[in-house]
């Protein structure tokens, strides 16, 4: 009995009980249109793929526009080895302002209008990372703690050699993995990335065996700057670029094992080229030169 109104007639109500039923009655309809509609395109599909931030492809072929967000989830880690749990889907071409993570719930149909169909789903795809420091593998002189009630996710240097070294507990040899490190207390020439799990603790990953004991083709990593003699990041001892970085930032750290690649993130910045040159296994490596830094896995 509302559909015949005129616009004149709803300028016109002034009775707020009458106003909310008409409310009420094309919510209704919207909804009832809605389920109709997602009815009619239960077996339509749509092309889709996703792309690790650095820069691993995965192609899903199609999906069926009544699928929802974990189902693309669940198909990804048939792909990539990683957990849906531990996967956070971004839509990158989506024609929205802002880019927003999508949740499990979220239907295909409904995000299928963000993008030009032609397109098809093109999805970012990040890998939380649910690792802590192991109390096993770090310089004795290396404080463990805990950080939002998770034993041993923040890392402090108290004194000790020039170099203490604190891998994660996670050993990586295939599929993908991301850490998010936040930078606490920084002084210079730190350093953060992946190493084999037998690097030795009390010293440096950089310069010659000789010096430091550690090979050079054992440790990936982004260098921040100070007086160090090596300046340089290296992957397996390949030197190259990256931005700097200290106190405050967000490192974020994701190894592709399949790939090969390794790529770094200031603040969700790209810190340089991925690097592709990976072999595992490995585990996450914080390297500190000055007592008082400190370093917390916050995701």
């Amino acid at each position: 009995m509302y559909d015949d109104l005129t616009e004149k007639e709803l300028d016109e109500l002034a009775d707020i009980a009458r106003m909310r039923e008409i409310a009420k009655h094309f919510l209704r309809r919207s909804r009832s249109l809605e389920d109709a509609m997602a009815a009619t395109v239960g077996e339509q599909t749509i092309p889709a793929s996703a792309v690790t931030a650095g820069g691993t492809t995965y192609e899903l072929g199609t999906v069926r526009l009544s699928e929802d967000i974990w189902s693309v989830k669940r198909k990804l880690t048939e792909l990539s080895g990683v957990a849906p749990a531990r996967q956070r889907l971004i839509l990158a071409n989506s024609t929205e302002s802002e880019q927003r993570p999508l949740k499990d719930g979220d239907v295909i149909w409904t995000i299928s209008k963000e993008i030009d169909p032609a397109e098809g789903l093109l999805f970012t795809m990040l890998c939380n990372a649910s690792d802590t420091f192991s109390a096993s593998f770090t310089d004795p002189h290396n404080l463990l703690t805990a950080f939002d009630g998770v034993h041993n996710k923040t890392v402090k240097k108290r004194r000790g050699p020039d170099y203490t070294n604190t891998l994660g507990d996670a050993v990586v040899s295939f599929g993908c993995m991301a850490w998010d490190i936040r930078v606490d207390e920084h002084r210079g020439n730190m350093r953060i990335g992946v190493a084999y799990p037998e690097i030795k603790l009390d010293t440096g990953m950089q310069e010659p065996v000789s010096r430091w004991r550690n090979k050079l083709e054992h440790s990936w990593y982004v260098k921040s700057s100070g007086n160090s003699s090596d300046e340089n990041s290296r992957a397996a001892g390949r030197p190259f670029a990256s931005t700097d970085f200290g106190k405050g930032d967000v490192i974020r750290v994701e190894a592709n094992l399949d790939a090969g690649t390794i790529a770094w993130f200031k603040n969700s910045a790209p810190m340089c080229e991925p690097q592709t040159n990976l072999i595992g296994p490995v585990r996450l490596v914080v390297s500190m030169d000055y007592d008082g830094e400190q370093v917390t896995i916050i995701g």
